[in-house]
């Protein structure tokens, strides 16, 4: 099993990679939005290869993601709701709560917006979770 990419060597090239490219993607949230976010461009405003951008997320929703959950890791405290859908919701809200009136705000805004398809998300994975235990529980 491997370890989560940028927490082998903390402080080392990795987290300095990671850094930029997230704060590049927030600068892109905050100026244009996600429907904007490009990966070459995050990669030229962090001053990274693209490839390794790509290599690394692979795609915005992942690199938004990881912005998430960097966000996430740094605001307040989570709850748990017991609930997938709740327990995303609580994160979004936690983090426009954190950020509200910093520089980052656009950025939680941006990231605020995108609830609705998190709740989607959130949604559709919470009835294949119900439908699996129900499986698991008939078996």
């Amino acid at each position: 099993m491997s370890a989560e990419p940028g927490t082998l060597r903390p402080g080392g090239r990795t987290a300095r990679v990671r850094t930029a490219v997230l704060r590049a993607a927030g600068d892109v949230l905050a100026e244009q939005g996600v429907d904007r976010l490009d990966l070459a461009d995050v990669a030229r405003r962090a001053e990274v290869g693209k490839t390794t951008v790509y290599r690394r997320w692979g795609s915005v929703t992942a690199l938004v993601a990881d912005l998430l959950v960097d966000m996430a890791d740094q605001s307040l405290p989570r709850q748990e709701t017991g609930s997938l859908l709740g327990d995303l919701r609580g994160r979004v809200e936690a983090i426009a709560l954190t950020y509200q009136g910093t520089p980052d705000s656009a950025v939680a805004a941006e990231l605020f917006e995108a609830d609705r398809a998190l709740t989607t998300a959130g949604r559709v994975i919470d009835r294949a979770l119900t439908a699996l235990s129900e499986l698991a529980a008939s078996q």
